[in-house]
């Protein structure tokens, strides 16, 4: 695949921390922005999927059945402390 060139307008402050960030990573702001690009398409190209660890935080199921059985167990709780 042949390199094309591309102009862009940024603000020169993030120019200018763009340039220390691409120095400090020894790299170019052109790659730099390469593979941020090609990340993101992979990303939305990419079926959508979730860590495990982000299941289990969030669970799985009906939001409104799991509020319902929040709420009843919540009751259950307070019969069960005060009578």
């Amino acid at each position: 695949m042949t390199d094309k060139q591309l102009t862009l307008k940024l603000n020169s402050t993030t120019i200018d921390k763009a340039k220390a960030y691409a120095q400090r990573q020894q790299t170019s702001i052109s790659k730099l922005l390469e593979n941020y690009l090609e990340t993101i398409m992979q990303e939305e190209e990419a079926p959508e999927e979730v860590s495990p660890l982000v299941s289990q935080i969030v669970g799985k199921g009906n939001k409104v059945a799991d509020e319902v059985d929040f709420k009843k167990d919540y009751r259950a709780h307070l019969d069960q402390k005060y009578g």
